[in-house]
């Protein structure tokens, strides 16, 4: 009994290789991330401050 593959032909077999380099060549265009590690909290504004990065409160 033969073992029930399907096997990509036609437009799809050109299409999953197209699909397939597009992936590849997106992973040359990756830039270096600045790390901050956990414990320190990195300059500049955060989620819940200015600009400045600093808090503003009011009375």
């Amino acid at each position: 009994m033969k073992p029930n593959r399907k096997i990509i032909t036609g437009p799809g077999r050109w299409l999953a290789a197209a699909a397939f380099a597009a992936a590849l060549a997106a992973c040359s265009l990756g830039e270096p991330v600045d790390y901050t590690p956990i414990d320190e909290i990195p300059p500049g504004p955060g989620l819940l401050s200015g600009e400045d990065g600093e808090f503003t409160l009011y009375r």
